[in-house]
């Protein structure tokens, strides 16, 4: 949608649970994002670490896809996210509260010997279209539509540090 808010939907086989955030995303300012999910059809959203909402959610069902997207949804007719992304994560396990604070403006720092984490990119390589997935997974993606580096100075407004990554203004 153009609302500005953050839908969260999972489907299984034809019928769906979402929720939305509360607020409307902040525009031009980095802002972490994290979503975990448990068992019992319950999400809970956390914006720059602290939580903010939970709802219903469906378990994914056991599917193997031949294509999963980031900035992108599985339907042709909707848009693609306008952001520039700097990290993402999947891990096999819903995440504690303060597991999820202490996540918060840190990259991990051995992506290969943490067995819980499934899939971690970084966005760190600066040039073509190869995602590298830094997990034992390396499930490594590619970037699709108009793939663009960019060298991005770090936000210093939530950073204790001046961070100078490139990040991918990118679509999956």
């Amino acid at each position: 949608g153009t609302g500005g808010k953050l839908l969260i939907s999972i489907y299984k086989g034809s019928s769906s649970m979402s929720f939305e955030s509360l607020d409307v995303l902040p525009l031009n300012e980095w802002t972490h994002i994290a979503i975990k999910l448990n068992y019992n059809f319950v999400g809970w959203l956390y914006l720059n670490g602290e939580f903010q909402k939970y709802g219903p959610l469906k378990t994914p069902g056991d599917t193997i896809r031949t294509k999963n997207y980031i900035g992108k949804s599985n339907w042709n007719n909707d848009g693609y996210a306008d952001v520039i992304i700097d990290e993402f994560r999947i891990y096999n396990y819903a995440k504690e509260d303060e597991e999820i604070m202490a996540d918060f403006r840190k990259e991990v720092d051995n992506p290969a010997a943490d067995t819980s984490l499934i899939t971690y990119y970084n966005f760190n390589s600066g040039e073509g279209t190869n995602i590298i997935d830094h997990s034992q997974f390396a499930n490594n993606g590619t970037a699709y539509g108009y793939p663009a580096w960019y060298r991005v100075k770090g936000p210093e407004l939530f950073l204790p540090f001046n961070q100078n990554n490139i990040r991918p203004q990118i679509s999956f």
